[in-house]
């Protein structure tokens, strides 16, 4: 299973999955341009893309979803509450291409989809663990607390991607409104980057060795900062070999060959 997150961040984001067979993408929150150029710059064939999984309505998750799957003849995978609730933003797409999913886990041909429930202040925000060819890929973004349901579910990933959206103290003394600083440090707002840490560090214990991290705040985070905080809490792991990438906005990720990487 080859993975490579396309874009991460406010402006939009999408991660492409490759098994044997087959792709999928998580969100299509780019720009139909955006989208087919980055899959082009990946080399990716589109023939082989077969579905979009949705983590939730937000723009920046759904951006050029209804012309991609028109143009491509995708399925979408959406959560019945999702649907239900924002059906409007799903028009133009075929009804026939239109999958619910509940919150159990379904199939798409290779693939086994396990979705997870986030805190997050949209209508059913979910991540998923991916699961092909032995190993497990786990994406969890946009979400403002992670709790040990969500770490148990993503255990054992041999790559996680997480959210690490901001340094508090840089949006509490940053030019945000309070409604809006409340909103992101709220239960169902965005990571801080100490409570990444602590996921990381959690699933460090637990067998994972190799993250992303996703979703960083253009206002509220850097880089560096971002990498710095997240890594300290790996520093006392002596002998053990991590890596930890920060996605970015304008970049695809280094692609990562999961069946490869864990030989």
């Amino acid at each position: 299973m080859k993975i490579c997150n396309l874009a991460s961040g406010s402006k939009g984001n999408s991660t492409y999955i490759e098994g044997e067979r087959c792709a999928i993408l998580i969100d299509c929150g780019l720009t139909l341009f955006e989208m087919e150029s980055k899959l082009k710059a990946l080399n990716a064939d589109m023939n082989k893309i077969v579905a979009v999984l949705v983590t939730h309505e937000h723009s920046d998750h759904i951006c050029s979803l209804a012309r991609f799957a028109k143009k491509y003849g995708v399925n979408v995978y959406v959560h019945s509450e999702v649907y239900i609730n924002k059906r409007s933003k799903f028009e133009g797409i075929d009804a026939k291409h239109i999958k619910l999913f509940y919150d159990q886990d379904f199939f798409i041909e290779e693939f086994t989809i396990s979705p997870v429930a986030l805190s997050h202040d949209s209508v059913h925000c979910v991540g998923f663990s991916i699961y092909a060819q032995g190993v497990k890929y786990s994406q969890v973004t946009d979400l403002g607390r992670i709790t040990l349901e969500i770490l148990e579910h993503i255990e054992g990933s041999s790559l996680v991607l997480i959210e690490s959206n901001h340094d508090e103290q840089k949006l509490i003394n940053g030019p945000y409104t309070p409604f809006l600083k409340s909103r992101i440090l709220s239960p169902s707002g965005h990571l801080s980057n100490v409570a990444c840490r602590d996921a990381v560090r959690w699933l460090a214990m637990h067998g994972t060795h190799n993250f992303i991290l996703g979703h960083l705040s253009e206002e509220n985070n850097t880089e560096e900062l971002a990498f710095s905080t997240v890594a300290s809490g790996l520093k006392d792991f002596y002998g053990e070999k991590f890596s930890i990438e920060v996605a970015s906005q304008h970049h695809l990720s280094r692609v990562y060959d999961l069946g490869v990487y864990d030989e």
